[in-house]
């Protein structure tokens, strides 16, 4: 599970931040987190590398707990992306860029992430 959170950028305050908080279970018992700056205010910038951790530490975590039990796999099965911070005239668009960058950090990683 994927949670991306925004704080846009307000004319005169400070610059927009990208956030990333993510499950290192099956469970949802024990999370991660990841932030970076916006270059242009609207993108989570770096989300495909923030992406491409948050999969690696997942994979890292789910792969002890498979010695412990093997029956579990250590790709997670779905990705449940909840974005905040845009308007209804932007979800499109930065939709559309953003789901693009998490399918790349998938498709760069080893193994079968699609």
């Amino acid at each position: 599970m994927i949670y991306l959170l925004f704080s846009p950028t307000i004319p005169g305050s400070r610059p927009a931040i990208g956030a990333m908080a993510y499950s290192l279970d099956q469970n949802g018992a024990q999370y991660g987190f990841q932030a970076t700056p916006s270059e242009d205010g609207v993108l989570i910038t770096g989300l495909a590398e923030m992406t491409k951790q948050a999969l690696k530490r997942y994979h890292s975590a789910m792969s002890e707990k498979k010695r412990l039990r093997p029956n579990i796999d250590p790709q997670p099965k779905v990705i449940f992306v909840y974005r905040t911070g845009i308007s209804d005239a932007e979800k499109g668009k930065i939709s559309s860029a953003e789901c693009n960058m998490i399918m790349q950090a998938c498709a760069s990683m080893p193994g079968d992430y699609k």
